[in-house]
This record gives C-alpha cells, structure tokens and sequence, in this order.
C-alpha cells in the first residue's frame, strides 16, 4: 500500500497510519525542530502562557494533527497542547509491555527476504529496530547482523562475504552513532 503523504511545513511528511510510527515520528520531530516548534511539543503547557507560547502550540498542534490519517486523528481529537497530542500518540504506539517486545523480537526473528530489492528487505528489518528501540529494547550491532543473515535465503548464505558482512556491520554501527548524537 502506497503511503499518503501531506504537505506539512513545506515539507512532505507520510500521514501516520498506525504502522509507521517510528518513522513518522523521526520526520515529525525534525519537522517541528526545523519550524521551531519542538519546545511547545515536548513540555507540558506552563502556569503562566503568553501570545508567543499560545502561537507556538497553535502551529505545533496543528502540524501534528495535519500529518495524521483519519483513523489516528480520533486519538488526540481532546488534546489542546502539542505535549498532549504528542504523549498521547506516544501511548498509543509505543508498546513497552513484556508482550509487545516479545512480539517485536519475534517479527525481526522471523524475517524471511522472499526477492525484490534487498534496500526494502533491510527497511522492512530497521523499521522493526526502530520499534524495539521505542518500547526500550537496544539490539547489539552483532544482534542485528545475526537477524539479518538468519533472514537470507540459503542461496545468500553461501555467497555472504567478509565484505558484505563488514559492510553491514559499518551501516548499522553508523545508524547508532547518528542515533546517539
């Protein structure tokens, strides 16, 4: 299913659907850095406001709520701040349970690459990272790596080189450190 997409800020943001929450998360939170909009977004709203704070949440607000599709707009329809629509959003993605992580540790164990372009095979596994990483789980690079090749086809496994491992490992660790800046 092609992903809609909304012009949000000059900038093209996919709606969220309730699957690409991570993502959308990451576009949504450089979007609202990019507009100066993210204090108004992460802090709850103040004893005492002022017309600059109250615009600041009118445009935040209303940024996350226009990057959201139909059936995720009735989550924070209550909301008044951008902190509130966003905590809001927040519980109801980001599993933390014991559940939702063994889910998630299943999903990435049980990858299976089944052709087509290897690019959407790797997003399909970080994608599933990047939820992990969100319900407070941090997947060695080496854990990564073992997911991945346990994913491959046989065919893949005999022609997987110190190269292409090497290689791997290099992305992965690069993700961290730009994760951890």
């Amino acid at each position: 299913m092609a992903s809609e997409k909304t012009l949000v800020g000059q900038m093209l943001i996919p709606l969220l659907d309730g699957g690409n929450y991570e993502v959308w998360k990451i576009k949504m939170r450089g979007l609202l850095m990019k507009e100066d909009l993210w204090s108004a977004t992460i802090q709850p709203k103040p004893e005492k406001t002022d017309a600059s704070w109250e615009r600041a949440n009118c445009r935040a607000l209303g940024c996350i709520t226009l990057a959201l599709g139909n059936d995720q707009a009735v989550f924070i329809a209550r909301c008044e701040t951008a902190w509130q629509a966003w905590q809001t959003l927040q519980r109801q993605h980001e599993r933390s349970s014991y559940g939702s992580r063994l889910f998630l540790r299943r999903k990435l164990y049980s990858f299976r690459y089944s052709g087509g372009p290897m690019q959407a095979h790797l997003t399909a596994m970080l994608q599933v990272v990047e939820q992990l990483r969100g319900a407070g789980v941090e997947l060695s690079v080496g854990d990564q790596v073992a997911a991945l090749l346990n994913s491959l086809p046989e065919s893949y496994q005999e022609s997987c080189t110190f190269n292409l491992l090497f290689e791997i490992k290099c992305r992965l660790r690069k993700r961290s450190v730009g994760r951890s800046v």
